[in-house]
């Protein structure tokens, strides 16, 4: 996964986001509408294949605002939720065809 800082001024970044990008059998726009549905906090968006051919997508992505001053633990509880969900997705995302998706975990 990648972790992409946004609105750094002085060395500080006080937004960050997760991003992760899973291919598999059940990357579908329905499939990831359900795990939307069914899940708060990491949301997910189908990306289509790019080329004729090519394995479709599920990305999913967090976006964590920090407290300036506030230490790298505030990411602990963030980092966390991300793992959870992020792993969850890729286990929906390659299930077997037609096999029932992970439940929910938060």
């Amino acid at each position: 996964w990648v972790l992409t800082l946004f609105s750094c001024t002085n060395g500080a970044c006080p937004d960050v986001q997760f991003t992760a990008v899973f291919a598999g059998p059940n990357a579908t726009p329905e499939i990831v509408a359900r795990w939307n549905g069914d899940r708060r906090f990491v949301k997910a968006f189908y990306a289509a294949p790019e080329t004729e051919g090519g394995d479709p997508q599920a990305v999913a992505q967090f976006d964590v605002l920090l407290h300036p001053g506030a230490g790298a633990q505030q990411l602990d509880d963030p980092i966390q939720v991300w793992r959870s969900l992020s792993m969850d997705l890729g286990r929906t995302v390659n299930a077997p065809a037609g096999g029932a998706a992970a439940p929910a975990t938060e």
